[in-house]
């Protein structure tokens, strides 16, 4: 996967320091945090440097700690700097972000998540009439979550749980 993303980055305008980063998570055997986290951070000065307002922000999805900005392109024309933000997203970031959360690491953290919020998921559930048997597997709880979501058209959403959501209100 770093492979792909490193023979990817060279091709495309990745930076040599996005680059450099990927050489390194290739010799480690993943993309760690902190190439992540350096990652954003360089996105966020290319686009201060670029006249673009960016701040670095960390966010917890699923259980997994994600690196990654804020760029402020504000409410009227922002085409130029939508453009110069994302030309400092491919440049700096974008092919590590990638692999760091589709890496077998992020996929086992949220695995790991989902199974340590099962009672949360459960309590969500019950209280919006869905009953899920105890000893239902993963799959099966994903599979009642996912059809409660369907049968509500969007109303009973336990999906939320796994990133702090209130398992009540669903």
């Amino acid at each position: 996967m770093i492979g792909q993303a490193l023979e990817s980055a060279r091709e495309g305008e990745a930076s040599t320091a996005q680059i450099a980063l990927l050489e390194d998570a290739e010799r480690v055997g993943e993309v760690t945090l902190e190439h992540a986290h350096e990652a954003a951070l360089n996105a966020v000065q290319c686009m201060t440097e670029a006249g673009v307002s960016a701040s670095y922000v960390l966010y917890t999805v699923q259980g997994l700690d994600i690196p990654g900005y804020e760029a402020h392109v504000g409410l009227e024309d922002n085409s130029k700097l939508e453009a110069l933000a994302d030309r400092c997203d491919t440049k700096e970031f974008q092919w590590i972000s990638q692999v760091y959360q589709t890496q077998p690491a992020a996929t086992e953290a949220h695995a790991q998540h989902f199974v340590e919020s099962v009672p949360l998921i459960r309590a969500c559930l019950e209280s919006h009439g869905v009953r899920v048997d105890a000893d239902a597997t993963a799959d099966e709880i994903e599979q009642a979550m996912t059809q409660a979501l369907t049968d509500s058209a969007g109303d009973v959403n336990c999906f939320t749980v796994l990133d702090g959501g209130d398992p009540a209100k669903g």
